[in-house]
């Protein structure tokens, strides 16, 4: 049995091995999952930094979004404390990377017993802006 042929990148296991994935008409940029241990998670890409800001009140699971400088995306998500998980119902966009509209989307699962989060994120890459 022979090794299998690739046409572009490394052998798999290899450093340079490139991936490629999309979704519907969107090129995954990142994606990933967190557990956080705080209130906080902040990740970057690039220049591009999102922060994610996990706090509660008596009104229902929102997302306020906030532009903190020209490369900084704050989140404020509210009440996203279920462990069944609260997520977006789309992508959304969120600024532009390399001149293409960049989105967001995630689920939250909260753990019990204290302010840890699951985040499951994924940004994508959209049409030229």
């Amino acid at each position: 049995m022979s090794a299998p042929v690739f046409v572009s990148g490394g052998s798999i296991g290899s450093v340079s091995a490139s991936v490629s994935i999309r979704s519907g008409p969107q090129d995954v940029l990142t994606a990933g999952t967190v557990i956080t241990y705080e209130r906080e998670l902040i990740f970057s890409v690039g220049l591009l930094r999102v922060i994610m800001e996990f706090l509660a009140d008596e009104g229902a699971t929102r997302v306020e979004s906030i532009a903190d400088g020209p490369t900084t995306l704050r989140l404020k998500l509210v009440n996203f404390s279920s462990t069944l998980g609260s997520s977006t119902t789309s992508p959304m966009q969120i600024g532009t990377y390399g001149g293409r509209k960049t989105y967001l989307s995630f689920v939250v699962f909260a753990l019990s017993g204290g302010p840890g989060k699951t985040v499951h994120y994924t940004l994508t890459l959209g049409e030229q802006a």
